[in-house]
């Protein structure tokens, strides 16, 4: 991979040979124009000669030199800005990681492709074990269908509908209110008579619900006993 190199008055090599001597204290890094280094990098995106992978190199040169400059230059720093720093210190460390692990899978994929050059054939065709018609044609497929829809069994259509419909809750309320109008205490089966399970069960739901809005009085002497209806 080609390397991002660089040459100021006081350097001249790579941008990251020039970022460990800088970390190393070896150069002065006041003594760095960050404009030179800038000014570099531009040069080689007007001449078109930078890789896309280099982008990262710089901004990790550039983003560090500029830390360090500016620690240089405020020994002394606000929470705030000693904040900032923290932050940009680690966005740099990312960087570095980041470019590190490229580099790392860049030369794992150089030395071993993920995919071996067979696994971009065709895959491999199983033979079916199952019975094939290569006589029949579409039109043969058609005709089959046509004589299986023909022939299925026709679906009854009933000649008349019967529909069992009960009382409905508001119906068995009216007429419980109706009947406490009448006498004042009767029994729940007097009420309902002969009535069909479904009228039986609405009608006891009535019953609750007018126990429950405190009209009438529920009492049962034993279980299964008759229950007694009395208006309060």
């Amino acid at each position: 991979m080609t390397k991002l190199s660089i040459k100021l008055e006081q350097f001249e090599g790579p941008y990251d040979l020039l970022l460990e001597l800088v970390r190393q204290e070896k150069l002065d890094v006041s003594q760095i124009s960050l404009a030179e280094v800038t000014g570099a990098f531009l040069d080689y995106l007007r001449a078109g000669k930078l890789e896309p992978s280099l982008v990262a190199d710089f901004l990790v040169v550039a983003s560090t030199l500029l830390l360090l400059k500016t620690r240089a230059a405020l020994p002394a720093v606000t929470p705030d800005e000693e904040g900032e720093m923290t932050e940009l210190t680690e966005r740099v460390r990312m960087y570095e990681l980041y470019r590190a692990q490229a580099e790392f899978f860049r030369r794992q994929w150089d030395r071993t492709p993920l995919l071996p050059a067979h696994a971009y054939g065709q895959p491999p065709v199983e033979q079916s074990d199952q019975q094939t018609y290569p006589f029949l044609t579409g039109e043969d497929m058609q005709g089959f269908f046509e004589y299986i829809l023909v022939h299925l069994p026709k679906q009854v259509v009933p000649t008349a509908h019967f529909v069992v419909r009960g009382r409905t809750l508001q119906e068995s309320l009216q007429l419980l209110h109706t009947r406490l109008g009448e006498v004042k205490r009767f029994f729940f089966h007097e009420e309902v008579g002969e009535a069909i399970p479904q009228d039986t069960a609405v009608s006891f739901l009535a019953a609750l619900e007018l126990a429950r809005q405190r009209v009438v009085i529920l009492h049962q002497d034993a279980h299964f006993a008759a229950i007694s209806i009395e208006k309060i």
